[in-house]
């Protein structure tokens, strides 16, 4: 969650994997230290470190650390022995393979998928359901999961192309949205988070000690947006939007500008930047995706001159690259922007 309050409607989504209204549920409310024991009559906010206590007390009452949504519990110390299994893996990459080989041995009922296709990587989230139990809270709990898991073990904020979740848009997508800042589509085949397979070269940053102070943290530490906001990459990020808001072009925007903004010398902001496992070419292509979408949706200018002054040589370079992100063309993402039927 990027906030310390919880919608209601996400503790309703987690909570139907033992029922909303069973003697369990209303029992870890009032533990909680909830004013009531139904989500209907509950008056006033949930904190965040509530929702984590519920999380916790809900785990260690079933023994289960999915919750109630697999037929067969995934038992408590089961993320521990995941995270221990990834320590040690050269890079994200082979850490995500080793994580798509563990859920084969941990649950028949969830396994994950790992490929390449065009400098996209994907990461498919299998979840058979047979319980036919409602899909929402528990395919979106696992894929923030994972890309929290990824944030910290590589020790820095990773933006994704996009999400694609395999069931409706729920009551709870303005959180959705919240926690992956990024075209997230509903309604799709399969579940699978879509990033730059730049990312599977990252370095892991973590070791058996801070995995420890991590592990101690959860599930609030899952429950958290991670943030690095010191390192130079957020300072890049945000010395590139104080220029677009001053009125710079991003067609403008040289590499050089940018250190010198930064009062640093071009090959010291490079070396820092690779220490980070980032270049700014890549910072820059994610931060003009985010700008695209924020003014198809906010602006109501021809694509033509949106794709100029996003910096691109012409709209037809333009439509390959934001359907190379959302999986839609810019007027398709635009005309169901205006419809109310936008599923991004």
């Amino acid at each position: 969650m990027s906030k310390l309050i919880v919608p209601k409607s996400l503790l309703s989504a987690q909570l139907a994997g033992v029922g909303e209204d069973s003697a369990l549920a209303k029992s870890l409310l009032l533990q909680a230290g909830l004013a009531s024991d139904t989500l209907e009559s509950l008056d006033g906010s949930i904190t965040l470190a509530q929702y984590s206590h519920i999380l916790t007390l809900l785990f260690q009452t079933l023994d289960d650390e999915a919750g109630g949504f697999l037929l067969k519990p995934m038992r408590l110390g089961s993320f521990d022995l995941m995270c221990h299994g990834l320590m040690g893996a050269e890079d994200l990459g082979a850490a995500l393979v080793r994580l798509a080989r563990f859920s084969r041995v941990l649950s028949e009922e969830l396994s994950y998928r790992l490929w390449e296709f065009e400098e996209e990587v994907f990461f498919e989230i299998n979840y058979r359901n047979e319980q036919q139990k409602q899909s929402s809270f528990f395919l979106s709990a696992i894929a923030t999961i994972c890309m929290r898991l990824w944030c910290w073990l590589v020790d820095q904020p990773l933006l994704l192309h996009r999400v694609e979740f395999s069931f409706e848009q729920p009551p709870f997508s303005d959180e959705l949205e919240a926690i992956f800042s990024t075209g997230i589509s509903y309604g799709k085949a399969t579940t699978r988070l879509v990033m730059p397979s730049d990312y599977l070269r990252y370095p892991l940053r973590q070791n058996q000690a801070s995995l420890k102070t991590f592990l101690e943290a959860a599930p609030l530490s899952l429950l958290t947006q991670y943030r690095k906001d010191d390192s130079f990459t957020a300072q890049l990020n945000g010395c590139m939007s104080a220029l677009i808001e001053s009125g710079v072009r991003f067609a403008d925007i040289r590499f050089e500008h940018i250190a010198s903004e930064l009062s640093l010398p071009p090959h010291t902001l490079r070396r820092r930047l690779k220490d980070e496992s980032q270049s700014f070419q890549s910072l820059y292509d994610n931060y003009r995706r985010r700008t695209a979408m924020a003014w198809l949706q906010n602006r109501d200018e021809p694509l033509a001159i949106i794709a100029e002054e996003l910096g691109f040589s012409e709209p037809a370079a333009f439509h390959r690259a934001f359907k190379r992100w959302t999986g839609q063309s810019p007027s398709s993402y635009r005309k169901s922007l205006l419809s109310g039927t936008s599923s991004v």
